[in-house]
């Protein structure tokens, strides 16, 4: 397990694009929840583990939206490569 320690939370660049497109109160509060990813597995962050994956693939619920990540454990990195709304992220 990754300790909370020199662990990086990494956004892909479509996941970027779309908190700009947000609304600065909401961008702000959907920043402070994705930067406590950094202590995963600890954290208190709605987490669950993706059934049916090959990867070990979570997903964070951060109101009505959804983050998808995987832990990089040997890098320490939390990689976020989906974010959207909870109708829309598992398509």
């Amino acid at each position: 397990m990754i300790g909370a320690l020199n662990v990086r939370v990494i956004l892909k660049k479509h996941i970027l694009k779309f908190l700009k497109m947000l609304q600065d109160k909401e961008r702000i509060k959907i920043k402070e929840k994705l930067l406590q990813l950094e202590k995963f597995p600890e954290t208190t962050l709605d987490i669950k583990r993706l059934r049916g994956e090959r990867k070990e693939v979570y997903r964070c619920r951060i109101g009505k939206y959804r983050a998808l990540f995987y832990p990089e454990y040997k890098k320490k990195l939390i990689v976020v490569f989906d974010f959207n709304k909870r109708e829309k992220i598992y398509d």
